[in-house]
């Protein structure tokens, strides 16, 4: 891969991207959120976002190539305890299938060991997702359940799948 992928924190200047990336209609299935988000409300994400992982519980990076942000990798629902949590990412279109997915998940996994020890990361895929399926199995993760019927679009349900790597 030829492109200097780095994660960073969200900035000010990231607010109109995550508003347009959150709301993507196309992509609703994916997300178990009910509905939109307001450009208010990710302004206030991101005003006072911390970059704490025990108090918020979630940890947001932007993904930036040869520095132009082109996605976003979050951690969440992280449990401080048993030290494992869900990982989510999403790349822009024209950057997908370059690699650079695969490399923000391998930076993120190294900064939340080196943070907090983390012990495992699992991602919930729909089922009919094959690109994020390939991109998590390139990734070390493996196949550790399906929850099916998990997801819905408003009239179909999907499958999803439990994917899971132990750092």
């Amino acid at each position: 891969m030829s492109h200097s992928v780095t994660l960073r924190a969200p900035e000010p200047r990231d607010i109109d991207k995550i508003y347009l990336w959150e709301n993507l209609t196309d992509e609703a299935h994916t997300t178990l959120r009910t509905g939109p988000l307001s450009r208010h409300l990710i302004e206030q994400f991101v005003l006072g976002y911390d970059g704490e992982l025990y108090s918020q519980g979630a940890l947001r990076f932007m993904i930036d190539v040869d520095r132009e942000t082109v996605g976003t990798i979050d951690v969440f629902d992280y449990d401080h305890r048993a030290r494992h949590a869900f990982v989510g990412i999403y790349v822009t279109a024209p950057y997908r299938r370059r690699g650079i997915g695969r490399e923000a998940i391998r930076q993120a996994e190294q900064y939340v060991v080196r943070a907090v020890g983390m012990h495992s990361l699992a991602a919930l895929i729909a089922r009919d997702n094959e690109a994020s399926i390939r991109l998590f199995s390139a990734s070390g993760y493996n196949e550790v359940g399906r929850l099916e019927g998990w997801l819905t679009d408003g009239e179909t349900r999907m499958d999803a799948i439990l994917m899971q790597h132990t750092l």
